[in-house]
């Protein structure tokens, strides 16, 4: 999980790259550099220019390994992020050098609108290995949202690469109504990740100590023991 993305490589490894492409392949880094700066300032009119149409269509990444409506939204650049999203060219679930995709983007950002739009309208993928949407969800705590992507059949217990469930997430950041929303739906309390921790493990970690008070409440009535953890130590966070 990246979620603020940080530069793909060095400026200086990019510099280089610049410095020895041909004078060709200089004009189209500095066109792609122009197309992203437009994104950033939220420069819808820029962004229509015919000449960046062909970086849409190919998923053109930046220097840092943005994808276009993926940036967008974390820049919170709306008109530029709704323009994308409504191209007929523009495939809605490129991903950006780190896996992320314009609906995990807009679930942390806590985009009700654009999620509900690329949902109802585009079809956007709910679920995808590793890291996904209801992750991101989880994450941000927006009930509405979490709501959303479960209507449309995310996994409420989506795996990401440790294996760490959306509950534990929720849990971790003290989104008791998430906490609450994920049980209801048959979240498993008893999951456990790679570091064999349980969403309750995860509640006590972040000192989320009203999550974790009701989270062993519910595991008594649920497995009828007291809740004890697979590990005698917790981890710091």
């Amino acid at each position: 999980m990246n979620i603020i993305s940080t530069p793909a490589y060095s400026f200086q490894e990019y510099d280089f790259k610049v410095l020895n492409a041909s004078n060709k392949d200089q004009f189209v880094i500095k066109e792609i550099d122009r197309f992203y700066k437009a994104i950033e300032l939220d420069d819808i009119e820029e962004i229509k220019k015919i000449e960046y149409k062909q970086y849409l269509i190919n998923n053109t990444k930046s220097k840092y390994g943005n994808s276009a409506l993926v940036y967008a939204i974390q820049e919170n650049s709306q008109k530029v992020s709704y323009y994308l999203s409504q191209s007929i060219d523009f495939n809605i679930n490129n991903e950006n050098n780190f896996g992320e995709n314009p609906l995990m983007m807009a679930a942390f950002m806590g985009n009700t609108k654009l999620v509900k739009y690329l949902l109802e309208n585009r079809k956007a993928t709910v679920n995808k290995d590793g890291w996904s949407p209801i992750h991101y969800a989880a994450i941000r705590g927006d009930l509405e949202i979490m709501n959303s992507l479960i209507n449309a059949g995310a996994n409420i217990d989506a795996l990401s690469p440790n294996e760490s469930t959306p509950l534990m997430y929720a849990a971790r950041y003290g989104h008791i109504r998430v906490v609450k929303l994920l049980l209801d739906k048959g979240a498993d309390l008893s999951a456990v990740n790679k570091q064999d921790l349980t969403p309750i493990d995860f509640a006590k970690m972040y000192n989320q100590s009203e999550i974790a008070r009701g989270l062993e409440s519910r595991w008594f009535k649920l497995y009828k023991v007291p809740y004890e953890p697979l590990v005698d130590n917790l981890p710091q966070p």
